[in-house]
């Protein structure tokens, strides 16, 4: 049962492979490497084009107690901006915020937006003040 060992002969075991699967001399120790990550970028293209593809797709919106139909996209902004007119504050400052982003190239109007996105923030805060219960 115990036989001899021969010069060659070691045990194999945990870290220990055999000969014949031991990395050659000069082999890199992973030789197909890391797989690389284009699913990740694939799947984000693939839902970007999805968002255009519903964006894009049409929708009937009442508008005035008439139907119309618009591309998706465009209801969103339209819900919005009633929303605004209706005087929601957040939607409110939402479509500032969108408006100051396209007219970053006219001074004058950034300026006069800026100036109402505070007017706006100072009603709403006191909005918020006025309606609070009052402790006493």
């Amino acid at each position: 049962m115990g036989g001899k060992k021969t010069p060659g002969d070691y045990e194999v075991g945990y870290g220990k492979p055999p000969k014949h699967r031991r990395f050659k001399p000069g082999q890199s120790g992973n030789p197909r490497g890391r797989p690389r990550r284009q699913l990740a970028i694939q799947n984000q293209r693939e839902m970007r084009e999805a968002l255009i593809r519903a964006g894009n797709r049409e929708v009937t919106v009442t508008e005035a107690g008439k139907p119309r139909r618009m591309p998706a996209i465009d209801a969103v902004f339209y819900r919005l901006l009633m929303k605004a007119l209706g005087g929601d504050y957040r939607s409110i400052k939402l479509v500032m915020e969108c408006m100051r982003d396209q007219i970053k190239e006219h001074e004058d109007w950034q300026i006069r937006l800026d100036e109402m996105l505070w007017q706006i923030e100072q009603a709403h805060q006191q909005e918020q003040t006025l309606s609070q219960p009052r402790s006493g």
